[in-house]
């Protein structure tokens, strides 16, 4: 039967608007998503798998796992945004960063934004039963996590510091959970034990810049974070000591467990340097969006650390000579990373979140 011209209007009319619909789903995703922490989280995992599983995990479970942390941390993102709109409003009013923030760019309404919350978790959970079934058992509290940290009356957002020592449970504990599970539940060693405390210690002191971006708007609402309760000095000093402490206490817990730890030490020494001396050039800024590009000089610093250790754990089979040559080469990527950074710097560059 031949197709009327109405009717094929008709149907391409019907693909049109699929497509449409395609596309704002992929670009809610992505804001909800937001790569560039994502990408941090997944590389903590997989720093996290190689200190449980030296040796090769099956691929179905591990993009289950992978998958299942990208639906909790878009869950989390969600209701976060569900919950913090007002401040959000201000915070990124007329900012290049409102393109990560769906209710205030307008890409969804609140009553689709809970839906897809909805959905999230349902995903979540099918994903983490494929991981293992017994990961079940962890849902209920990461759940509580993300709601916990936005929704009252707990609301942690707004409690000062104490949101700083518990968000890591999610960045990091979360994470290292998946990990336990590929590797299939061993029973960790003391070192291992210690390199995650580390890394807890060292992401809450990255988490305790995190809301220096959003000052305006969490005074304007009366949300008291860690920075409006104590101030912008004691913020910085409390998250160079957290950085300080976790990588050292890294350190020591890959010395115990890894022969080619030491290729670390100038890893870690530059790596604290970049971030000390970015902490203080922050106290000298009386511009916010001048301290936020600092402080991502910062999270830079903890990131290339991860990489290295990462390296180090990840492939410890390799000859000292290629461990070094690839520390260098990451070492000249996150450079030149910060060297992006440092040109924003010169010519007083846009907003940057930390």
């Amino acid at each position: 039967m031949l197709l009327t011209p109405v009717t094929g209007a008709r149907r391409e009319s019907a693909l049109t608007a699929a497509l449409s619909g395609v596309r704002t789903a992929a670009d809610l995703l992505r804001q909800l998503i937001r790569p560039s922490t994502a990408v941090l989280i997944l590389a903590q995992g997989g720093f996290l798998l190689s200190l449980f599983a030296p040796t090769r995990v099956a691929v179905l479970p591990l993009a289950a796992a992978i998958l299942a942390l990208l639906c909790w941390y878009a869950h989390a993102v969600a209701v976060n945004d569900l919950t913090d709109l007002d401040t959000d409003r201000i915070n990124f009013a007329d900012h290049p960063q409102a393109d990560q923030r769906p209710l205030v760019n307008g890409t969804t309404t609140r009553r689709q934004l809970i839906a897809v919350t909805i959905v999230l978790a349902a995903g979540l959970t099918a994903l983490t039963a494929l991981v293992s079934p017994w990961l079940l058992l962890a849902l209920p509290p990461m759940l509580a996590l993300n709601y916990g940290y936005s929704v009252r009356p707990v609301r942690l957002t707004g409690r000062g510091g104490i949101a700083q020592a518990v968000l890591p449970v999610g960045y990091v504990l979360v994470p290292a959970t998946y990990a336990w599970a590929l590797a299939g539940f061993p029973r960790p060693s003391v070192a291992t034990l210690v390199t995650i405390a580390g890394l807890y210690a060292m992401f809450a002191g990255r988490l305790m810049l995190k809301d220096l971006r959003d000052v305006r708007g969490d005074e304007t609402v009366g949300k008291r974070t860690f920075v409006l309760r104590h101030g912008l000095r004691t913020t910085l000093l409390v998250s160079a000591a957290l950085l300080g402490v976790g990588l050292l206490v890294m350190l020591a817990g890959l010395f115990a467990a890894y022969r080619s730890a030491w290729l670390l030490i100038p890893v870690a020494a530059l790596s604290a340097a970049a971030a000390a001396y970015g902490l203080w050039r922050i106290t000298d800024e009386p511009e916010i969006r001048r301290q936020l590009l600092w402080a991502a000089i910062v999270g830079r610093s903890a990131t290339g650390w991860l990489f290295g250790a990462l390296l180090v754990t990840a492939v410890p089979g390799l000859p000292v000579w290629q461990t070094a040559a690839l520390l260098v080469l990451g070492g000249a990527m996150f450079t030149a990373g910060g060297a992006i950074i440092g040109a924003e710097l010169g010519r007083g560059g846009p907003d940057q979140g930390a």
